[in-house]
This record gives C-alpha cells, structure tokens and sequence, in this order.
C-alpha cells in the first residue's frame, strides 16, 4: 500500500514540475485577473498529497493497531 501511494505521490508531485518545465504557456493561461492556471493547480498538488496522507494514516491504523494490541498483549503476559 504503501508503494502504491508513494508512486501516486511521485506522479502528482513530479508530473507538476513536468509541466512547469514542458509546458509554461499552460500554466500561465490566466483564469482570472491576477491569478494563472499554475497557482489552483499547485494548490491541487499540495491538497492532493495531504488527500494521499490521510489515506495512507486510515489504512495503516485499521491494518497495524489491532497487532500492536496484540503485541503488546503478549508482552505483558
């Protein structure tokens, strides 16, 4: 799981930086007065790796708290 989410962090992180490099036309596209395409989809970068955290925090205290229960359990017997 945790590979999985590490190669969509990569993607959503370094798919960004692509497309400043390869494509700055697009990311200058204005969308408003002051404001560029480049600055909502930066901020998507950012929520979506927050999004992918969580995930991952929920995934791993529903798969790994019950066995650290367990653990410490037997380590108390």
């Amino acid at each position: 799981m945790s590979l999985v989410l590490t190669a969509f962090l990569f993607v959503l992180y370094y798919g960004y930086i692509l497309l400043v490099g390869l494509n700055r036309e697009l990311l200058a596209t204005r969308i408003g007065a002051t404001t560029t395409l480049g600055i909502p989809l930066g901020m998507g970068v950012i929520v979506g790796a927050w999004m992918l955290t969580a995930v991952y925090v929920a995934w791993a205290n529903r798969r790994y708290d019950a066995d650290v229960r367990a653990l410490r359990a037997r380590l108390e017997r």
